[in-house]
């Protein structure tokens, strides 16, 4: 279990994590109703994290996100984006205002 599982299963959050975007973009395709919200890096092997997001809006238009970035600046019209690192109180302030929308 990683460290995010493990900090957001506190919260009552059900938590998928994948290091490539071809299977999660996977994962999503097959459980997407049961999906709120996405946490994506911009840069990953494969595909970007924008390019997988709007793979992923194809399937389910209102699906909730989040992109995480070390260089928030390169990406203005990104949002909600939060600058790597971060600190997890900051992060799971985000990750709740997101699932209240």
């Amino acid at each position: 279990m990683s460290y995010n599982q493990i900090l957001f299963k506190k919260k009552d959050y059900a938590i998928t994590t994948h290091l490539r975007p071809l299977k999660a973009l996977k994962h999503f395709n097959e459980n997407y109703k049961k999906i709120d919200l996405v946490i994506t890096d911009i840069k990953m092997p494969e595909m970007t994290g924008i390019k997988m997001i709007e793979e992923m809006k194809k399937v389910k238009s209102e699906l909730k996100v989040i992109f995480a970035s070390g260089i928030v600046s390169f990406y203005p019209k990104l949002k909600p984006i939060i600058e790597k690192p971060f600190g997890m109180k900051d992060f799971q302030k985000l990750v709740k205002k997101e699932l209240e929308k």
